[in-house]
């Protein structure tokens, strides 16, 4: 990453050059709205700290007028010190005593560097997408893949890191004649430390008195792009699952019938292929260990359903199910609890689309699935 020294009175205390990488825009349809709460609230005007004490000087100053929140952020590390840190959950400046381990902050501001609580920048989990010729009102749902965390200074001039906001473009032009730092017409997908997803634009550099170093930034919340569902699978029978309208189904003939993706019965997991069922369906284990990091199909075969060896309470027993989705848990002899290994899959569904899927639970017969399907024939999440 280039860097260009300025004098300390310069607007710009760093500049990061990075090549330009398009977002990938294919996403997921979800089956929630976003959420946009709050029309003409009071502007914050105190300084909340981690544990919401209220402290004198503001460094951030957050309007709301019809679900959209605009943050006024004072990033003069020259004069206050340190990072000014924002959370996206209450519009807040928070003041952490360990900014590498807290949770309670999701973006940071010093100059024209933004960080995000995620990567090397922190332990919040928070990624970051890039996207280019989006319209900041239109968007209304996060994109299902194509975000970054924060990472260590690649193999460039200087040691900067490579923050979501400064890579893949950046986020502002710098003129070296006028020394103005223009903010691009680019919008940021913030996925924060509560697992929530915010849209984030930054307007501008500069007060209306012209000095450096004052973001705006206007942000909202979008829908995020997975469904979350709570299914009940007892091994007395058979649960049906759709992936494409998220809906427990009852087919009247299930090794006929298109209306069925999944079919869950407790730790035994079908899809509508093979020996289970006459359609497109099938399975394969990616390699990713989040949704939002698997952005296409992995290369391999997606293996369809056969007659698999199960472990079962008087020996070993022959049932019908997919063998990439035979192992999705670790078992606990001992407590018996069964926990879903940390690993993200791709289920070709009835009708030969794609979702990626991971099972966040599984408790008295329960699973917690959180999963999203491509646009389509896609490949691409």
């Amino acid at each position: 990453m280039i860097i260009v020294r300025l004098p300390l009175h310069h607007p710009l205390t760093q500049f990061a050059l990075a090549g330009t990488l398009a977002a990938n825009l294919t996403g997921c349809a979800p089956n929630l709205a976003g959420s946009l709460t709050g029309t003409n609230q009071t502007p914050t005007t105190g300084s909340q700290t981690g544990n919401g004490t209220q402290t004198a000087a503001a460094r951030i100053t957050t309007t709301v007028s019809n679900g959209v929140s605009t943050s006024i952020i004072d990033a003069d590390a020259a004069k206050t010190g340190s990072w000014t840190y924002l959370s996206l959950g209450t519009g807040s400046e928070v003041s952490p005593a360990s900014p590498e381990a807290s949770t309670d902050w999701d973006l940071a501001f010093q100059g024209t560097t933004i960080k995000a609580n995620g990567g090397v920048s922190g332990s919040g989990n928070v990624s970051v997408a890039r996207l280019e010729g989006v319209d900041f009102d239109a968007l209304t749902t996060a994109p299902a893949a194509g975000y970054v965390a924060d990472a260590a200074d690649s193999d460039d001039t200087g040691n900067v890191p490579d923050t979501g906001f400064l890579v893949n473009g950046g986020w502002y032009s710098y003129d070296a004649t006028t020394h103005v730092v223009t903010p691009k017409q680019v919008v940021y997908v913030i996925r924060t430390t509560a697992g929530k997803f915010y849209k984030v634009r930054i307007t501008d550099y500069y007060d209306a008195a012209k000095t450096p170093r004052v973001v705006t930034l206007r942000w909202a919340e979008v829908a995020a792009p997975f469904t979350t569902k709570s299914v009940s699978a007892p091994s007395s029978g058979q649960t049906y699952l759709n992936l494409r309208t998220g809906q427990v189904v009852t087919p009247t003939d299930p090794l006929t019938s298109s209306d069925w993706d999944l079919a869950l019965s407790g730790t035994r997991i079908r899809t509508n292929s093979g020996t289970s069922g006459g359609q497109q369906g099938g399975a394969i284990v990616s390699t990713a260990t989040s949704l939002l990091e698997l952005a296409s199909v992995p290369a391999g075969t997606v293996a369809v359903d056969e007659t698999l060896d199960y472990a079962g309470q008087t020996g070993t027993v022959q049932v019908t199910g997919n063998p990439a989705l035979k192992a999705w848990y670790d078992y606990n002899s001992a407590t018996h609890v069964v926990t879903p290994k940390n690993l993200i899959y791709v289920v070709r569904t009835a009708d030969g689309r794609f979702a990626k899927l991971k099972i966040r639970s599984y408790q008295s017969s329960t699973y917690e699935l959180e999963w999203c399907v491509a646009t389509g024939t896609s490949t691409t999440f």
